[in-house]
């Protein structure tokens, strides 16, 4: 029997290419609203985008966590 044990996105420098890099194919609206670029990204201390505070075509291409 082998164990892989894959280090979390978010100890790495870059993000790994099966999620295509974060916020790069996909994002995650969560129930308050918060856009998130990977579903487990709400617990990293990440700039926060919200759909209630601007469009998710303008927080894709211009907020801070997704640039990032």
């Amino acid at each position: 029997m082998e164990i892989f044990y894959v280090l979390p996105d978010y100890c790495s420098q870059y993000p790994k290419p099966c999620m295509g890099g974060w916020g790069n194919r996909q994002l995650t609206v969560t129930p308050n609203g918060d856009v998130l670029p990977c579903p487990a990204a709400g617990a990293l201390p990440l700039p926060r985008a919200s759909v209630h505070e601007d469009s998710l075509a303008r927080i894709w291409a211009d907020s801070p966590v997704f640039r990032r």
